[in-house]
């Protein structure tokens, strides 16, 4: 029988203090990884000296900087392996990472993808992420991932060298949301429901910055504009996209969050399409924030007093 090959692509940025660890963790797989691949995206810190000191374990591509995207696809350009196992420099594997995965196989080369669970460490408190139910259900398409009930970690995954999806260079935000979108019209995923990879969680992460979920929106809606499916498939999407769009839009409203709450309302009322039915909340009528501060106070006070009847 065939044994599969993987090669390990770690795209890095200025990653440094943390590339140690993710390069020891593939290094500590008990199913070595074929080849590791390390793509040094512009850095100026002190990542070539740490790469230095593993020179003789892995191969490393140097290219100015172009961005994560760029990076994964020139180590996809690289690998030789059968397939390709992505992983964040600030990211780590548990050792059973590979082995686990290539079991989950069983022979059947039919999968595009193998992605597994994860959990988050670093400077928040240690917690395994809860794996979506779709997942769990062995369902996974475009139109979930595009409305946010299921992310897949990056760091995570196992994708089938011959896959012709590459993540888009041009999306600074959502590159991998929109890359296993893409994925998924080239074949199955398969969910293995196991924390099997450690995404760090630290201030310099670009997800973190302020305007971070509207570029990620932005890049969404470029995806659906430009992918290359049929028109019905198109409008599918499109309107999957606007109503998780809305979703999140009346969740912030829930929160009080005033801010985000107008500018997509703002937003949705300028790009609405005309021929999705239009959501509800774009012509809600909402009152001035003290009402709702006002209402929140009354609602709490009746809260604890229905909570003393009971207890009484």
């Amino acid at each position: 029988m065939h044994r599969p090959s993987v090669s390990a692509v770690i795209p890095t940025h200025n990653c440094a203090r943390y590339l140690p660890d993710a390069l020891e963790s593939v290094l500590a797989q008990s199913r070595p990884a074929d080849e590791i691949l390390v793509i040094d995206d512009g850095s100026t810190d002190e990542t070539e000296e740490v790469l230095r000191a593993y020179r003789d374990r892995i191969t490393v591509l140097h290219q100015a900087k172009a961005g994560v995207s760029a990076a994964r696809n020139a180590g996809i350009a690289h690998a030789t392996g059968d397939w390709i196992a992505f992983l964040d420099a600030d990211d780590v594997w548990e050792s059973e990472k590979l082995s686990r995965q290539l079991e989950a196989l069983d022979g059947d080369s039919g999968f595009i993808c193998l992605h597994t669970g994860y959990f988050v460490f670093g400077d928040v408190q240690d917690r395994v992420a809860p794996p979506p139910p779709q997942f769990l259900e062995g369902r996974l398409d475009a139109k979930l991932l595009l409305c946010g009930d299921g992310w897949i970690c990056p760091s995570s995954v196992l994708v089938k060298r011959g896959a012709r999806a590459r993540f888009r260079d041009w999306a600074q935000q959502a590159e991998d949301t929109i890359y296993f979108a893409d994925l998924t019209f080239e074949g199955p995923f398969r969910y293995v429901a196991e924390p099997l990879v450690g995404r760090r969680s630290h201030a310099q992460q670009v997800h973190r910055a302020k305007d971070a979920v509207l570029r990620a929106t932005m890049a969404e809606l470029r995806w659906v504009q430009e992918v290359d499916v049929p028109p019905a498939v198109r409008s599918e999407l499109g309107e999957a996209f606007f109503t998780s769009v809305a979703g999140a839009t009346l969740r912030a409203r829930w929160r009080r969050d005033w801010n985000h709450y107008w500018q997509w309302r703002s937003w949705l009322n300028e790009c609405w399409p005309a021929h999705i039915p239009r959501a509800e909340l774009l012509d809600e009528r909402v009152y001035p924030p003290f009402v709702y501060r006002v209402k929140d106070v009354l609602d709490d006070v009746l809260t604890r007093v229905r909570d003393r009847r009971h207890s009484a």
